[in-house]
């Protein structure tokens, strides 16, 4: 077994222990998503895939504090009745995403389910991050294929996360939420041909900007 699944393994102990106690509790939710135990966060890689919904959130199972996040999944064919699938992402089995696998987005291409997801690193107090990507076939095992070639530009802090991937034409796009050294918060926006080399394109919106208006794109 891989440092992967034992995590993993560590999460499902966790919910057959404290599963039943929470679905108990008066104030658990019949209707909204809830986690099985533990903390659940931001909302990901929402998509339509196969005929079938996919919804990831940001997820602490092992207690209802912040910490190393987890990817947790559920599906649903109607929108309302909604199944838990097994645990997406788990952190620390990678040197990228050691401190938590945050927030994302989910893409179709071709035959596979792609999300892309920020990396969080802690070292020495020192904040890293590092833009990921895992990829399955059958939407209910991910396969992590390591940080993404996106380095942080000049002028930006490591808090540059967050990806939101689409296509439009015969192009795909990311933006990024990002602070600029002034502690600014701003997006940012990319482009690709063929999701493995990404072009920079600046500043797409933020606080410190008096106009927020379309960036040149040149695919040169």
């Amino acid at each position: 077994m891989n440092q992967d699944q034992q995590l993993k393994e560590l999460a499902y102990k966790r919910i057959e222990q404290f599963q039943g106690k929470a679905k108990q509790d008066p104030y658990f939710p019949s209707y909204h998503i809830a986690p099985p135990t533990g903390l659940i966060n931001d909302p990901n890689g929402w998509i339509e895939w196969k005929g079938t919904y996919h919804l990831f959130y940001q997820w602490m199972p092992f207690e209802t504090g912040h910490g190393a996040k987890y990817w947790g999944h559920v599906s649903s064919s109607n929108l309302i009745d909604w199944k838990d699938e097994p645990i997406a992402l788990a952190p620390p089995s990678s040197w990228y995403d050691k401190d938590g696998c945050y927030s994302g987005s989910a893409i179709a291409i071709e035959n596979k389910l792609q999300l892309y997801y920020t990396g969080n690193v802690k070292i020495n107090g020192q904040r890293q991050s590092y833009q990921c990507l895992a990829v399955s076939t059958d939407g209910r095992k991910f396969d992590k294929k390591g940080g993404v070639v996106l380095d942080v530009p000049e002028g930006y802090t490591a808090h540059y996360r967050d990806p939101k991937v689409w296509k439009e034409a015969e192009h795909y796009y990311m933006v990024l939420g990002a602070q600029t050294i002034e502690e600014e918060g701003c997006v940012v926006l990319y482009s690709s041909k063929d999701l493995e080399e990404w072009q920079f394109h600046g500043q797409l919106a933020g606080g410190a900007l008096a106009i927020c208006g379309n960036v040149p794109i040149s695919f040169d």
